[in-house]
């Protein structure tokens, strides 16, 4: 993260962790496997994001590999009880953040999919916590607001709306009761105006373009 990206230095150091926690996921206390189990989820998505956003060849390859390895533990592991269910969905919405950073040179439709799905299955359970339900709601559509960019990299517009209009509907029901974070509006006004970008430059749906750009005026002028 610091100004001057070194994503090799950060592939070799998330490398080291999974090789590091690898021994320790079979280990005999509880919380010592838990542990070794969130570090192998999450340094297989550095990899992944490093991957992504750094100047590799075949990249476009390599980081569906370490996505669906992320998933494939998470999967397994949760079945056994040992991460939450949720572990998955932070898996679903930074590998949608991968694909921003292929920059179109990736399809995200699957991980569009299985966030369109947990939000169509966990979130939607009226059983469901509501403050945990909000915040499904809120990484769900971050996750979908990611694939929007992915979509709309590679030309994808029917995609790229379809992601971006369930992330509007996603965000505003996970911001509720929310402490708003001074980027927020930011983001809402990012979501908004690439949306109405979508609709006037790919649509020619000037109509529709100005509608979200109207949206999306006052919250980046603020």
């Amino acid at each position: 993260a610091r100004p001057e990206r070194a994503y090799g230095e950060a592939v070799d150091a998330h490398t080291r962790a999974v090789r590091l926690a690898e021994p320790a996921v079979a280990a005999k206390r509880l919380v010592v496997r838990r542990a070794a189990k969130h570090t192998m989820i999450k340094a297989h998505l550095g990899v992944a994001e490093d991957i992504a956003w750094g100047d590799w060849q075949r990249k476009e390859t390599i980081v569906p590999q370490w996505l669906d390895k992320a998933e494939r533990l998470a999967g397994e592991w949760s079945k056994q009880g040992e991460l939450p269910q949720d572990a998955r969905l932070t898996i679903f919405r930074r590998a949608a953040g991968c694909f921003v950073g292929l920059q179109g040179a990736g399809n995200p439709a699957a991980w569009a999919e299985r966030l369109q799905a947990f939000a169509a299955g966990p979130i939607a359970d009226p059983q469901a916590d509501p403050t945990l339900r909000r915040h499904r709601q809120w990484e769900c559509g971050l996750g979908l607001y990611d694939c929007l960019q992915a979509f709309h990299a590679r030309g994808d517009v029917a995609d790229a709306l379809r992601c971006g209009e369930s992330a509007v509907e996603l965000l505003a029901a996970g911001r509720e009761g929310r402490d708003p974070l001074p980027t927020d509006a930011y983001m809402f006004g990012r979501l908004y105006f690439r949306i109405g970008s979508i609709y006037a430059v790919k649509r020619q749906d000037h109509t529709k373009a100005v509608e979200w750009f109207d949206r999306a005026a006052p919250l980046l002028e603020r």
